[in-house]
């Protein structure tokens, strides 16, 4: 049992393996990244610092980030990437 050595997979199923492994890697690089037009940065954020209980955020981006009919509207749930 121990002497043996004993092969987990064979050449054809690691070349396998190994390619859906660098494709879902590279999957995710390419979505990482962002498209040409979309940068944007943040002139201003607002609150700063640590806050207690509800508050209203105020961001300003340097570009619009999303459709001005969006704009003041509270977001659903699902749809925000951020927890």
């Amino acid at each position: 049992m121990f002497g043996k050595k004993t092969k987990c997979f064979s050449g054809k199923m690691y070349w396998l393996v190994m390619s859906i492994v660098i494709f879902m890697f590279a999957n995710v690089c390419i979505a990482a990244q962002p498209d040409k037009g979309e940068n944007f940065t943040v002139r201003e954020f607002s609150p700063q610092g640590e806050v207690r209980g509800p508050v209203n955020i105020k961001i300003d981006f340097s570009s619009p980030v999303v459709a001005s009919g969006d704009v003041g509207r509270t977001p659903h749930k699902d749809s925000v990437p951020v927890v």
